[in-house]
This record gives C-alpha cells, sequence and structure tokens, in this order.
C-alpha cells in the first residue's frame, strides 16, 4: 500500500506497543451465559486468558482471486502455521469467505500435521451477504458448514464479518446468541462495526446474558481512526475488545517508515520495549528521522544502539533518559556525525569535551552542578537555549579556576529548582551576557529574596533581559517585619513601572515566598492563614493544585480554571472536609476540569467523612482518579451510596506508600476492592503473594498493576504465569530477603 508522505508525520508508539510470544491478552472478560451453568462461564474466562495478543490472519490461505493461491503456496503457508505454534502464537483468524472456505480446510489440515497445535484458539466469521434474510437458520447453517470444514464441533469466536446484512443488528445478534446457546461457538463478536452498531449489538446481547467479546476493526499507525474517534475507548467502557487487522498496513509500513520523523520508544512499565522494538525495526531504516526519544534506557539497549545511530544523518532533536552517567559520553558519540540542534539529557557525561564534537543550541538536562555548566560553556559554543530542572551548588574545586567562557548566544535559561546560593547563581549568570529570558524557582535560599541585589547584577551584567519568572520560597520562622520588607524591595519602580516584572507575595507563621505573575509554573500550593499581595489573578498555568489544610476564605482572590489534578492535604488533623467547603471550593477552582484527587494526611488521620467526599465527587464530573491511603479507603466502606459513586467513577487508584506501614493488609483486602472492583490500574503496595493473587480475582478489569517493591515469592510467581495474564505487573526492583 503507497502512502503519501503527507500521511505520518509523527509515530509515538505507546507502552507495550511491541507484543511478543508470551504477551496475552483476556478477550472476553464478562461472559455470562446462564442456561449453558457456572462451568462454561468459568471455562471461558479462564480460556482467554490463553490468547495471544499476536493472531495469524489466514485471509491469503486458499485464495485465488485476490491473493493467487497456488498449489506451491501450501507447503509454505504450512511452515507459517507450524512457526506460529513454535513461537507461542496459537489463535488464527478465518472466515467463510476467505478462499470459499478452503483458509479453513488448511487450518483443519495443517492442525491435525501438527501435534502442538490441538489446543489452538480458532475465529472464524459469518459472511451476512444481503440474500441471507432468514435468521437465525442462516447463520447457524452458514456456522456448521464452517465447523465441518475446520473439523471441530465449535469454534472460540464467531464474528459478523461487517454491517452489509439488510436485516437489523438485532436480528443478526439474537441469532448469535442462539449459536452460543447451542454450543457452536464459545464467545461471538463483530467486524468493522461503526461505535453505534457496536454498542447496538452489545446491548442486544446483553439482553441474552452474553457479552459481546470483540470488534475487528483494521487498525495501524497508517490507519488511527478507531483510535482518533473514540471508537477504542467505547469499546473497552463495555469490556469489548479490540482486535486490529492489517496492524502493519498490509505492508505499507514498510514504506511508512520512511516517512517517519518523530519516534519514542520507551521502556517504562514495559521492560525490554526497546530492546524488542530495535530488534524488529532497527533505528537506520527510518532514513528521514529527525526527532528520537528513548526513555529510561537499559545497559543491553546501548551496543544496539551504537550500531545504529550514526546512521542517523538527519537527527535534529535527541532525547533519552537513564541512569548510566557512565554510558553518556558513548551515546552522545556515536552521534557526532549527525545534525542534532536539540538534546536532552539526565545527567553531564564525566567528559563534557564531548560537547565540542556536536553543535547543539539547545539543552535540556535532568540535574547538574554549577562548576558543569561554567564547563560546558567551554565547549557548546552556540547554545541558546538551556533547561535545567534540578540545579546543584557543589563543585569540585574552587570558583575562581572555573572556566571563564562566556555564553554569548544563550538567549533563554530556565531552572526548575535550584539549591544555588545567590553568590553561585551570580557567577552563572554574568557568563550569560545576552540573556533575554530568565526563570529560576529557588527553595530554602533566603539569599535569594533580595531585591537590591538582584537589581545591581541585572542593570550591571544583563542589560539584555526582558522576560524575568521567579519563584523564591523559604521555609523557617523568620521575623515578620524582615521579610516584608524584603518582598517589598520587589515593588519599587525598577521593577514594576522600569520592567513591568509584578510579584506577588505569600507569608505564613513559619515560611513566605514570593513570585512573578502570571504565575508561569504549572503546580500551586495553596495555604490558609497567610497574608498576601494581590496584583492579580493569573494562575491560568496552574493544572497541579495542592489545598493544604482547607480553610477556604469566603473572599478568596484565588481562582484557578485550568486544575486537572486536585490533592487535599494536612499534615494534622486540622480540619474535616466539610460540605460547607466545597461550595467554597467551587468558587476558586474550575472543577469541571478534575481528572484526579488525591487525598494525603501523613499522619493517619481522619481528613474527610464519607459524605462529605460523596458531595465533592458529585462536583467533579469527569474525575477518574484517585490517590489515598488504605485508612481513608477502609473509612468508605459503610456509605453504600459513595462506594456506588467510586466503583464506577474510579479506574485509576493509587493507595501511596511503600513502607511496610503502608502495605494492604490480607485483612484489608476484600474492603477496598469490594468499593474498587472496576478499577483498571492501580498502585500499591503488598507484601504476600496471596494478597495478588485476592487483588487478581476480585478486579476483573485490571490491566495494569504497579508494585514498586516485590519479594523473590511475587517474582518467581510472576515469571511462571506472566504468559498466561492479562494484566501487565509491573515493579521497580525484587527484595530478595523477603519471602
Amino acid at each position: 500500500m503507497a502512502t503519501s508522505s503527507t500521511l505520518i508525520h509523527n509515530a509515538y508508539l505507546p507502552d507495550n506497543a511491541i507484543p511478543t510470544a508470551e504477551t496475552r491478552i483476556k478477550l472476553a472478560d464478562r461472559i455470562s451465559i446462564s442456561p449453558l451453568g457456572e462451568y462454561n462461564i468459568w471455562y471461558i474466562n479462564l480460556y482467554w486468558h490463553m490468547l495471544t495478543r499476536i493472531v495469524l490472519g489466514t485471509w491469503a490461505w486458499g485464495d485465488t482471486r485476490f491473493w493467487n493461491w497456488t498449489p506451491e503456496s501450501d507447503p509454505k503457508a504450512k511452515e507459517a502455521f507450524d512457526i506460529s505454534i513454535s513461537k507461542g502464537i496459537n489463535t488464527f483468524d478465518t472466515a467463510e469467505v476467505y478462499g470459499d472456505g478452503e483458509s479453513e480446510r488448511c487450518i483443519a489440515r495443517y492442525k491435525e500435521n501438527n501435534p502442538a497445535a490441538a489446543d489452538i484458539v480458532i475465529a472464524t466469521k459469518f459472511f451476512p451477504t444481503p440474500f441471507k434474510l432468514f435468521y437465525p437458520s442462516s447463520l447457524i447453517n452458514a456456522l456448521r458448514e464452517s465447523l465441518a470444514r475446520l473439523k471441530v464441533e465449535c469454534v472460540d469466536l464467531y464474528q459478523i464479518h461487517g454491517p452489509i446484512h439488510l436485516r437489523s443488528v438485532e436480528v443478526l445478534g439474537n441469532a448469535l446468541a442462539e449459536a452460543v446457546k447451542l454450543g457452536l461457538t464459545k464467545t461471538v463478536g463483530v467486524s468493522n462495526y461503526s461505535t453505534e452498531e457496536m454498542i447496538r449489538m452489545y446491548d442486544c446481547l446483553q439482553k441474552h446474558g452474553i457479552q459481546l467479546a470483540s470488534n475487528q476493526v483494521e487498525y495501524s499507525l497508517i490507519r488511527r481512526l478507531p483510535e482518533t474517534s473514540g471508537h477504542i475507548a467505547e469499546c473497552h467502557k463495555r469490556g469489548v475488545a479490540v482486535l486490529g487487522y492489517c496492524p502493519l498496513g498490509m505492508g505499507g509500513l514498510t514504506e511508512i517508515k520512511h516517512n517517519i520523523i518523530s519516534l519514542k520508544l520507551s521502556n517504562e512499565g514495559a521492560r525490554g520495549q526497546i530492546q524488542e522494538f530495535l530488534s524488529l525495526f532497527p533505528l537506520n531504516e527510518f532514513i528521514n528521522l529527525r526527532s528520537l526519544s528513548l526513555i529510561y534506557l537499559k545497559e543491553k539497549n546501548i551496543e544496539q544502539l551504537n550500531r545504529m545511530l550514526p546512521l542517523l544523518c538527519n537527527l535534529y532533536y535527541f532525547s533519552f533518559t537513564d541512569d548510566l552517567k557512565y554510558k553518556t559520553r558513548v551515546i552522545l558519540s556515536a552521534l557526532s556525525k549527525s545534525k542534532l540542534r536539540i538534546l536532552s539529557i539526565a545527567e553531564f557525561p564525566y567528559d563534557i569535551f564531548i560537547f565540542k564534537k556536536i553543535s547543539i543550541t539547545s539543552l535540556r538536562i535532568f540535574s547538574c552542578r554549577l562548576d558543569e555548566l561554567c564547563e560546558l560553556f567551554q565547549y557548546a559554543s552556540m547554545l541558546k537555549y538551556l533547561k535545567i530542572e534540578h540545579l546543584f551548588k557543589l563543585y569540585r574545586r574552587d570558583p575562581s579556576n572555573f572556566p571563564i567562557d562566556k555564553a554569548i548566544y544563550l538567549k533563554e535559561l530556565i531552572v526548575d529548582y535550584s539549591k544555588a546560593n545567590f553568590e553561585m547563581l551570580e557567577l552563572l549568570l554574568k557568563r550569560i551576557p545576552n540573556l533575554t529570558i530568565f526563570t529560576i524557582c529557588s527553595l530554602e535560599r533566603i539569599d535569594m529574596m533580595n531585591a537590591n541585589r538582584w537589581q545591581h547584577l541585572i542593570e550591571s551584567s544583563l542589560s539584555y533581559l526582558r522576560v524575568f519568572n521567579f519563584k523564591f520560597y523559604f521555609n523557617d520562622r523568620y521575623c515578620y517585619d524582615d521579610t516584608m520588607n524584603k518582598v517589598q524591595q520587589f515593588q519599587t519602580k525598577f521593577w514594576c513601572k522600569q520592567h513591568h516584572w509584578y510579584t506577588n507575595y505569600e507569608i505564613s507563621y513559619k515560611s513566605a515566598s514570593i513570585y512573578t505573575m502570571p504565575y508561569v509554573w504549572n503546580q500551586y500550593s495553596l495555604s490558609p492563614n497567610i497574608d498576601r499581595y494581590d496584583h492579580s489573578n493569573e494562575f491560568d498555568n496552574v493544572t497541579n493544585l495542592t489545598l493544604l489544610r482547607m480553610k477556604i476564605k469566603d473572599n478568596s482572590t484565588y481562582y484557578f480554571k485550568n486544575v486537572k489534578s486536585l490533592t487535599l492535604r494536612d499534615k494534622y488533623d486540622y480540619y474535616y472536609l466539610q460540605i460547607r467547603l466545597i461550595k467554597s471550593l467551587n468558587r476558586i477552582v474550575n472543577l469541571s476540569n478534575i481528572k484526579h484527587l488525591g487525598l494525603i494526611n501523613e499522619y493517619n488521620m481522619d481528613l474527610s467523612t464519607p459524605s462529605s467526599l460523596l458531595e465533592l465527587l458529585k462536583e467533579l464530573p469527569y474525575v477518574s482518579s484517585l490517590e489515598s491511603n488504605k485508612y481513608y479507603l477502609k473509612s468508605f466502606y459503610n456509605n453504600l451510596e459513595l462506594c456506588e459513586h467510586l466503583n464506577r467513577k474510579i479506574n485509576r487508584l493509587y493507595i501511596f506508600g511503600d513502607s511496610i506501614y503502608w502495605c494492604i493488609k490480607s485483612v484489608e483486602l476484600d474492603m477496598i476492592f469490594k468499593i474498587f472492583s472496576n478499577v483498571e490500574q492501580l498502585y500499591c503496595h503488598i507484601e504476600k503473594l496471596d494478597d495478588l493473587l485476592s487483588i487478581l480475582r476480585q478486579c476483573s478489569k485490571l490491566l495494569l498493576i504497579n508494585l514498586s517493591l516485590i519479594n523473590k515469592n511475587i517474582y518467581s510467581w510472576y515469571k511462571m504465569n506472566a504468559s498466561k495474564l492479562n494484566v501487565y505487573i509491573d515493579f521497580k526492583e525484587i527484595d530478595y530477603r523477603v519471602e
């Protein structure tokens, strides 16, 4: 399939995008077939645990019209069948119209000659041509004929091939239900159905107590309509699996690799993801690749990358994160012949000289020291943009011995978090004479809150500075009058009239902060009992809001309209979340945007009453994620309406704490997961294998469990059973000391 170069500009592969033979998917997770009894319900659920995510399509087998099948094709198809079985792929998709039934006969013949194929999964399809008008007999007869060709008594999945039937969806649905009741198929699905048609079929089958197992649609990097239209999301809401046919675009992805200019790969939450991808798709085949992001690189990836990176001559942007500082130089050396201009790394290599070999103009680094930056300016002379997430003051030698080279092209510097004192920062800024935009957040450094020193530095060394965004915060008990004097120094003519740098300050009994407005950071913590200077109320950039000891004043001038994550936090039992406060909360936060709610109390005291939490949830129409500790979660158990609300809305649950104290005990599991039985993603800490098995039994919709630390018993069980699971279990480390 030929594709225009304008079709694909960016391709981002999500976690688990590269399935392997060990990857499994559960196709039907809520089968309920009352007439067949509980045994068959149990069998179907267990059976679909073994469905491989990679399915072998057999449209070409026996097809002489479209695929030019000949007698010489048969041995090659048999070889493909046998190799699939040997690699752990046990699922085969066919249809009555593939080769006029010859595809089904091929599967039967190949299965007979391969002892390892006794338990393969077979999915076939009914082709509802317009002349098939009599249901359920037309469908039942066609299915019986397919069973005869396949030489089986029952297929695993029977699908409607497409919505081309003259009769209604409901008529076809009733026929599928009859096929299940007759024991001719274990599950039923559809193919090429629209969202509306899928929902109608789902509703029809539900009346029979039968789950719609799947909808098979064309889905690949070339055709992403099922994803972008919301069809996949609607299927998942109903427990309907989406089977993507032509995932390689019928060969089009071979050509599309030449059109991909941006690629993002990650090992996060998917151990071995990058290695699997590079084995299947070497980077040098993406000849026009200009942007490459690699997240959480592992040492085993380095050898593969060193062979491929030197061949990416057109690479312009490169980002990688890892904990392999000693390998950074090796990776950057492999890019010395590229057109690299934008770079994002975790730390500087031990030998910063490597930057002399690459002509970068933009750099983002996770953490560094002041002496490393001064050394960087010696080699990265063309640097125009620099962003530092964590800046530390530590250095190896005396500041007087730092390189004196200046970054004369550097125009913008962003420091998200700085521990450097003013003297060290001044030493750095004097090496950036043409700086025009400077953003910095400094914590625990009261010497940074000195307007006069900043004014002198700007006037003497930063004459081109036009945008200065800062946030200075210290947490200690200082004299109130002295602190007020410091913040008021930022209200003078130099700051407000000459440069239009307006500030806001907040002072409580043990902390003080001052920041420029509008507020440019996306996180903000709002505390009560503070003195605040209001120049403006521009907090549009804040998406993560934390309320500390929520005593909201009725006359509060704060308003946060774009918050997506709201956390109610307290270190002490100072307040209860009361219903009257919820109305006040509505006055300062646009609750309709909230997707995540956090209830955090470090001392395990009651932060809210169940009834008030219920009222809050009613004000959060789109919240789907909850973070709290196990003590709060247990307190919800006796409020039936709250439990129903949580079970319906929350699909992502964070039970924070990774110490023994915060572990979920066995006796607590039933209580918590009766409330959250529909959760799809779970982040928690457990001690025992039995507890993990209990969670898996109770939460049938789980797709991901993140266990920060697991013991060796859980790890041993996981290694033995990973290929049979329909849920991905992620963990950061293994504690071999604990059984």
